[in-house]
């Protein structure tokens, strides 16, 4: 998804479609979530997408145990770190177009919590094409 055009990425972004890539990209982040880099790590991120009518959609990662769980239900534990982002962030870096600091200092990305976690987060997952 790297390589697409604008007016496709804003498409995928906006449309109704944005709920279905976000659920796959999700459902992408458990199949790519690399155990080793997460050894002993136990924790819940929070992904609230917003909407462009004011609502948040959010999604809930549960990594422990080796594994990397994603739901829309809130899970038992409350979240160390929440990630706060439209639809075509939450793309940008799940593609590696965009590298999270950037989209920090450009506003596009909230962090709220763990820091130290959000700073380790990319290293959790393997992107394809890197």
């Amino acid at each position: 998804m790297r390589g697409l055009p604008a007016p496709v990425r804003g498409f995928l972004t906006t449309s109704p479609t944005r709920h279905l890539v976000a659920a796959q990209i999700f459902r992408a982040m458990e199949s790519q979530f690399s155990a080793e880099a997460a050894h002993g790590l136990n924790t819940v991120v929070a992904w609230k997408l917003r909407q462009a009518e004011g609502a948040e959609r959010v999604w809930y990662l549960t990594i422990g145990a080796g594994r990397c769980k994603a739901s829309r239900r809130p899970p038992e534990d409350p979240p160390t770190l929440t990630l706060t982002m439209d639809h075509r962030t939450l793309l940008d870096l799940a593609t590696g177009a965009e590298n999270g600091p950037k989209l920090l200092m450009a506003g596009r990305l909230g962090i709220d919590g763990d820091l130290l976690l959000a700073q380790r987060l990319t290293t959790l997952f393997r992107i394809p094409g890197h």
